[in-house]
């Protein structure tokens, strides 16, 4: 019985320190998470609407011949499985 009552005690300090700590810290700043708490408006990221214009990609490796003789090169290493080449 002793031993259910020490556990019973151990408890109750523990949540009443946590209580105590929890208020001091919030009526001084002292300990609570680092927030701006009068940060003001919240914006968020525009997610897209019916307004806006979606963009399609354009392949632009006919554009610069170095480019196009790279990516032949890169997939011709991926088919052998050229590990050195592809960490270059």
């Amino acid at each position: 019985m002793r031993k259910y009552l020490l556990v019973l005690i151990v408890i109750l300090f523990f949540v009443a320190a946590t209580a105590y700590f929890n208020r001091v810290g919030e009526e001084n700043g002292g300990i609570g998470p680092e927030t701006e708490r009068d940060s003001g408006e919240v914006e968020y990221p525009d997610l897209g609407g019916t307004e806006d214009v979606k963009l399609y990609p354009v392949d632009e490796a006919a554009e610069n011949p170095e480019f196009e003789a790279f990516r032949s090169e890169l997939i011709a290493a991926a088919q052998a499985k050229d590990v050195d080449f592809i960490r270059r």
